[in-house]
């Protein structure tokens, strides 16, 4: 059972590689696409509030991860209590 399991996270870990990879080359296509008909002071302002958002979604997502450990740490203590 282990096995498959670990066979499951490889291929799982595989898709998101190359999900990861079109996103990243969609994103390339997208900047290059839009520096050809916006202005730099535009580009600039465009990347900026990109990477603003980028940032927000970061925070969401360590804020996510940290409830998380904590609901798994609680459930541990409880599995644990309880044997």
């Amino acid at each position: 059972m282990e096995g498959q399991h670990e066979k499951r996270r490889e291929m799982f870990q595989a898709s998101r590689d190359e999900m990861k990879e079109k996103m990243e080359g969609l994103h390339r296509e997208t900047k290059d696409k839009l520096s050809s008909v916006l202005t730099a002071e535009q580009l600039a302002k465009f990347e900026k509030l990109h990477a603003e958002r980028m940032e927000k979604r970061e925070k969401r997502k360590e804020e996510r991860m940290k409830k998380f450990k904590k609901v798994s740490s609680s459930v541990e203590d409880k599995s644990e209590n309880s044997i």
